[in-house]
């Protein structure tokens, strides 16, 4: 009976530890040349989502291996706090 306190805490403290949210949404266009500033479209800017990430340095990483597997072709933007409000996508900042 001791035990089940202790062993309670510690779980919750591992699930809340687990439901951080991401900050940083990689979107990548793999038609477009590298280095490009592609403007995100609305209507393919769900499209275009490859993952969430905690860091834009891991963002940054992830862009690069999928500019590799796409034969070095495709371009790519990191954005930081997206979100969307009435249907519309909306991030705080776009960066490479």
């Amino acid at each position: 009976m001791r035990l089940i306190f202790p062993t309670l805490c510690a779980l919750l403290l591992t699930i809340s530890g687990c439901s951080r949210t991401p900050e940083w949404t990689l979107f990548f266009y793999p038609d477009a040349p590298v280095g490009t500033q592609v403007q995100i479209e609305q209507s393919t800017a769900f499209d275009s989502i490859h993952g969430y990430y905690d860091s834009l340095e891991v963002c940054r990483i992830k862009a690069k291996g999928m500019q590799k597997l796409a034969g070095n072709k495709g371009s790519y933007q990191c954005g930081h706090l997206c979100q969307v409000t009435d249907g519309l996508l909306a991030c705080r900042k776009l960066t490479q």
